[in-house]
């Protein structure tokens, strides 16, 4: 299971939702679509001509219905109505509206789908007001990359991009003004990255903040996470924050009369619709002899290339950016 992080929306009349989506591996879709599916309501999706299903549970489907029509507590329980179902769909397209998707991704008219022998699904446990549930997109692989590509391809959407983060530390801000080709930033709280293993790096694209491992041959393969019931949304600070350096085996404290700021050492930024990737479990396309970028905030500070300091890594500084 991977994380894909939090979407928070505000929907007229109904008030705020929250979404955290996570993408189930081969296996655990099998499994969690046959049992899902049995007590839900399932709604027709398609994506580019490529259908799919949504699968609401049924007590929060109904939860939606009672929100829309203002009602603060079920007046029956069991399956939808007809004319329920409608109200939820008219809330589903609401929802798809709020993400953006363009002409993408639709409710189209009602039709007999069924969930395909190999299916690939993203669980989302919701939360509208405090009341909590559960939903899960499923279909073909294909259904899944075209909505990711859909989404990243929609009018206005612009060229979407993905950030893979190696590595962050904090400086002191007058090394930083001081540094040239040649000096060395020292990452002392990460181990030093093995030419022969998985590499731990961090893929960021907008919200979506995922643990990935960096194989040799360029390919990344995806860390499981906890159940989405008890996920808190990761940051940052996460990795932890040393004292970097530069040059070798130098030390720079942070004192009060020492101001610091955060490097984080990444790669060239991805095309997001490589991370319809994510759909098979490998994202392929990188390579670790390519130059690593410094950011320094948003902002492009140095190039450089990977070393090795005394069992610390390091980016040895090739080309500071301009400004």
């Amino acid at each position: 299971m991977v994380e894909l992080g939090e979407i928070r929306l505000a929907l007229p009349r109904l008030g705020p939702l929250t979404m955290r989506p996570a993408l189930l591996g081969p296996a655990e879709a099998t499994t969690r679509v046959e049992e899902f599916c049995q007590p839900s309501e399932a709604i027709v999706l398609e994506c580019r001509g490529v259908a799919g299903l949504l699968f609401v549970e049924t007590r929060f489907a109904l939860g939606l219905v009672n929100a829309a029509l203002g009602i603060s507590e079920p007046l029956v329980s069991g399956p939808l109505s007809r004319i329920e179902r409608g109200i939820l769909e008219g809330v589903l397209a609401a929802v798809i509206g709020q993400l953006d998707f363009g002409p993408g991704l639709l409710l189209p008219e009602a039709r007999d789908v069924e969930v395909p022998p190999d299916p690939r699904a993203i669980e989302i446990l919701a939360d509208l007001h405090g009341q909590r549930g559960r939903a899960m997109v499923c279909g073909s692989e294909e259904f899944l990359v075209e909505t990711w590509n859909s989404w990243c391809e929609r009018p206005g959407a612009g060229r979407r991009t993905a950030c893979l983060e190696i590595a962050r530390t904090r400086v002191p801000v007058a090394q930083l003004a001081t540094a040239e080709a040649g000096d060395t930033v020292v990452f002392d709280e990460e181990p030093c990255f093995s030419p022969t293993e998985p590499w731990p790096v961090r893929i960021r694209c907008g919200d979506l903040d995922l643990s990935a491992r960096w194989h040799p041959d360029g390919a990344l393969s995806f860390d499981e996470v906890v159940d989405l019931g008890d996920c808190e949304a990761r940051t940052a600070s996460d990795r932890g924050a040393g004292h970097a350096a530069f040059g070798p085996l130098a030390a720079y404290g942070e004192g009060e009369n020492r101001p610091c700021t955060e490097v984080v050492a990444t790669i060239a930024p991805i095309d997001a619709r490589a991370l319809a990737g994510l759909v098979r479990g490998v994202l392929e396309g990188t390579s670790r002899t390519q130059p690593i970028l410094l950011k320094v905030g948003a902002s492009p500070w140095a190039e450089g290339e990977l070393v090795d300091l005394g069992g610390s890594p390091g980016v040895r500084i090739t080309r500071k950016s301009a400004g």
